[in-house]
C-alpha cells in the first residue's frame, strides 16, 4: 500500500481543494447550486429512516407524505439494495447533512483510487494510474451526480470490477476469484454499473467459447 500513498494523498487534496470548502464544514454544509433542489430528498430520506427507527415506524413506508394512505417508498423503483443499506447505516449512524456529505467524499476518491489502480495495473505507469484517477474521479459528471443524484456517484465498482476482470484472466487464484465475485456483487449498489458489468461478462464468455 505504500507504493500507492502518493497517489492517495494526491486524491485527498483534490477532494479538499475541489469541494471547498465542504471538508471543513462537512457536518453544516452540503454541495449544490442556487437552483438545486433535488439534493434535499436524500437528506430528508436520511431524517426519516432515523426517524422511523426512533419511533418504531416501518421503514420501508411512510405516512409523513399522501396522509393517511401513505407512500411505499421503494416500490417499483431501480434502487441498488447496496446502496439503501449503506444509506439506512450511515443515517443510523449519523445525522442527514453528514450522511450525504461522506457518500460524496467516499465516492469521489474510491472512484479516483479504483481507477488508478485499474490504469496502473494495465500500463505499469503509476503517473497514468493518477491522471486517469483524476479525469474520472473528478469529472463534471461526477460533480454534477454529487448536486443532485446521490446514488448515480456509485460509479467506483466498475473499475474494481475491470480490475478485477484483468486480475483474474492474468492469474486464475482463489483471491482474485473472490475478488472477482464480490465486485461483481457490489456493482448492484448502481444498476447502471450492473448492466455494464454484464455486457463485460457476456463479452468474457463469448471469448471463452472461442478459445474453447
Amino acid at each position: 500500500m505504500n507504493k500507492h500513498l502518493p497517489a492517495i494523498i494526491t486524491f485527498l487534496i483534490l477532494i479538499v481543494i475541489l469541494t471547498f470548502p465542504l471538508t471543513f464544514k462537512i457536518t453544516t454544509y452540503i454541495p449544490g447550486f442556487f437552483s438545486a433542489d433535488e439534493v434535499y430528498a436524500p437528506l430528508w430520506e436520511a431524517w426519516r429512516v432515523r426517524y422511523s427507527l426512533h419511533n418504531g415506524l416501518p421503514i420501508e413506508e411512510t405516512k409523513l407524505m399522501a396522509y393517511p394512505f401513505g407512500v411505499d417508498i421503494y416500490k417499483g423503483k431501480p434502487i441498488g439494495y447496496l446502496w439503501i443499506f449503506i444509506n439506512f447505516s450511515l443515517a443510523i449512524l449519523t445525522t442527514p447533512v453528514l450522511t450525504y456529505n461522506l457518500q460524496v467524499i467516499f465516492s469521489l476518491f474510491l472512484t479516483a483510487f479504483f481507477t488508478y489502480l485499474l490504469v496502473y495495473y494495465l500500463t505499469k505507469v503509476r503517473l497514468v494510474g493518477v491522471l486517469s484517477g483524476i479525469i474520472l474521479g473528478f469529472s463534471p459528471y461526477m460533480f454534477v451526480r454529487s448536486w443532485q443524484h446521490l446514488a448515480e456517484m456509485y460509479h467506483w465498482v466498475l473499475p474494481l470490477f475491470l480490475l478485477a476482470v484483468f486480475k483474474l484472466k492474468d492469474k486464475d487464484a482463489l483471491r482474485t476469484r473472490i475478488l472477482f465475485i464480490i465486485s461483481f456483487v457490489l456493482t448492484s449498489i448502481n444498476f447502471t454499473d450492473t448492466f455494464f458489468a454484464s455486457i463485460i461478462l457476456g463479452v468474457l464468455l463469448i471469448c471463452l467459447l472461442r478459445n474453447w
